[in-house]
């Protein structure tokens, strides 16, 4: 009877045992394996928002010619056009044929220090075979002081992209060129790299005690 209640305990023994080896096995296999999936997963998450953030940068000198302008996107600045546009709308502008532009149509024009103006149209007049317009902010009591040369209009906002974001690329807009590049080396680094995983060998299994 002792020698039967003896064996059942070494057996039970050896059962926790090995259980416990094979649990410690698993784990030391999954913690092995996560680092490497996680990275995989990192890895590829990052490649795709670099793609996205490329093509996005590029997206605006493709659109050059498709609208027939140099500036086909435009981020608003300011409250001057409030609440029309507001502050880092993104706004997408076509070409403008001066004889076509016509009193409330909102354009974009390029002030003599070079700065970008985005008003509305309040009047036109043919002035010794030009046109010219008086420009106003919907946001703004008085039209600008001036009258706008159809050689400074630089397109016709054709409506409103994407609203606020433009104030992340404002940011980045005069380094555009650096960041594009950069982005590329990035991307294309991330996509040739080699996956440890793969040149891994299998994980060594711990000894068994007591077996």
């Amino acid at each position: 009877m002792r020698s039967l209640k003896a064996n059942s305990s070494l057996n039970l023994l050896s059962s926790i045992n090995a259980t416990t080896n094979s649990i410690r096995r698993g784990l030391r296999q999954k913690l092995s394996d996560e680092p490497l999936e996680r990275f995989e997963r990192v890895k590829r998450d990052i490649a795709v928002v670099l793609v996205v953030i490329v093509a996005l940068l590029l997206f605006n000198e493709g659109l050059k010619l498709i609208a027939g302008t140099e500036v086909p996107l435009a981020i608003v600045e300011g409250y001057s056009m409030w609440p029309t546009y507001d502050d880092g709308d993104i706004l997408l502008v076509v070409r403008a044929i001066p004889s076509d532009l016509k009193v409330g149509d909102v354009i974009i024009y390029r002030k003599y220090d070079g700065t970008l103006v985005v008003h509305r149209i309040v009047d036109k007049s043919f002035i010794d075979g030009k046109w010219f317009f008086k420009t106003q902010g919907d946001n703004n009591l008085y039209p600008d002081p001036y009258l706008v040369s159809e050689d400074q209009v630089v397109g016709r906002v054709a409506g409103k992209l994407v609203p606020k974001v433009g104030v992340v690329f404002k940011a980045m807009m005069p380094y555009k060129y650096v960041i594009t590049c950069l982005l590329i080396v990035i991307a294309v680094v991330l996509a040739i790299r080699p996956s440890d995983k793969k040149e891994r060998g299998p994980v060594e299994p711990f000894e068994e005690e007591g077996g």
